[in-house]
């Protein structure tokens, strides 16, 4: 008898957590608002853009200088002195943050 074979679901089940909190967290959150204050928080042209960033696809080393991390950015590589530089720095550029697991942060801004 052939024994069945068994693939970890957990990275999958993991992404599509991330993926549905990214998507219901900012609708909960502005139907709570909305009702709150009695005002639409988003126009219904109002277009989000998502970004997830996975903890293991960025490099934090302290050493690096501010052009490394840039050269680094033309070469589409992530890098940071820290956790918390790559978050400002994606405040900075207007990303907001979404929801943040023990593996991955999800982000939104305006569509631009």
């Amino acid at each position: 008898m052939e024994k069945a074979k068994f693939v970890s679901l957990l990275p999958i089940t993991g992404v599509f957590c991330i993926v549905g909190l990214t998507l219901a967290v900012p609708v909960a959150w502005g139907t709570f608002k909305s009702r709150a204050t009695g005002t639409s928080t988003a126009t219904a042209s109002e277009r989000w853009e998502y970004r997830i960033i996975e903890f293991g696809d960025v490099v934090i080393d302290v050493r690096l200088s501010d052009q490394e991390i840039r050269e680094a950015e033309k070469l589409g590589v992530q890098k940071a002195r820290s956790l918390e530089d790559r978050f400002n720095q994606l405040g900075q550029d207007g990303w907001e943050l979404v929801t943040f697991g023990p593996s991955a942060a999800a982000f939104k801004r305006p569509m631009r």
